[in-house]
């Protein structure tokens, strides 16, 4: 979406931003006011999707069974989610019962109508909390074992999520760092590529490492690789799953670098 907007010049992008009441740096280039429209566009339409009692997003359901057993043995009592959405993973971790009776989860999301659904949803454990929040300004009032960036990383630009990592690792540097992602949100759609039905296959066969040394046909794997980077940059790799589910998907689980180098992005 955001490279769509890149069709129109600096002025009217400037001009879009204003219009929605968004502050812009005056140095900011084109791709970044375009990231920031789109942003919001994605705020906006979820806020109207939780405002009507619906979840913004689909349920990763399959997926979540394999994160709890990523978590639970790795004893973490401390959990920190970003991106929380309605609560549907804390639900999973509740029925799991991964956290044990002394731990804390704390989510935050920037949808206020998300988070409402989710307290509503965990209500009866006071266990688990949830306040709106935003990825590049992580709460740090209390202890924090583990950090959950389940299928969010992909809706930022990669210059956001090099910030948010570097944040991560900073605030939270003896915590593990858990990150799902859906390859085909983290995947640009090659120009001019049809659609296909064998886009699923040749994302897991990229997955898998098959198509390793040769450009995939239908999909751009730019991002998803600067993803991996930026994660690199900042934690050191523990584990890779493949996670089940009818989509290719992709878990991360770090540890944090004791330094970081300069921005990757």
């Amino acid at each position: 979406m955001a490279r769509e907007l890149l069709r129109f010049s600096l002025p009217a992008l400037r001009q879009a931003a204003s219009k929605r009441g968004l502050p812009v740096a005056q140095r900011s280039t084109r791709a970044q006011i375009a990231c920031l429209l789109v942003r919001d566009k994605l705020l906006r339409d979820a806020e109207t999707l939780y405002a009507r009692g619906e979840a913004g997003y689909p349920a990763r359901d399959s997926a979540y069974g394999t994160v709890c057993d990523a978590i639970g043995t790795r004893g973490k009592g401390a959990i920190l989610d970003i991106g929380c959405g309605p609560g549907l993973f804390a639900e999973e971790l509740l029925r799991s019962r991964v956290l044990s009776p002394a731990g804390a989860y704390l989510g935050i999301d920037p949808v206020r109508g998300a988070v409402e659904l989710a307290r509503a949803r965990l209500s009866g454990d006071p266990r688990f909390r949830f306040e709106v929040g935003d990825a590049e300004a992580p709460p740090a009032d209390g202890p924090v074992d583990c950090v959950l960036l389940l299928f969010v990383l992909s809706y930022m630009d990669t210059h956001a999520a090099d910030r948010v990592l570097r944040a991560l690792q900073r605030k939270f540097a003896g915590a593990i760092l858990v990150v799902a992602l859906t390859l085909r949100s983290a995947f640009d759609r090659k120009l001019g590529a049809g659609d296909d039905a064998g886009d699923a296959d040749e994302l897991r066969l990229y997955l898998a490492g098959h198509l390793a040394g040769r450009a995939p046909a239908v999909w751009d794997p730019t991002r998803f690789e600067c993803y991996r980077r930026c994660f690199d940059a900042c934690y050191r790799l523990e584990a890779e799953e493949t996670l089940p589910g009818p989509e290719p998907q992709v878990l991360w689980i770090g540890q944090p670098r004791t330094e970081l180098p300069r921005a990757t992005r």
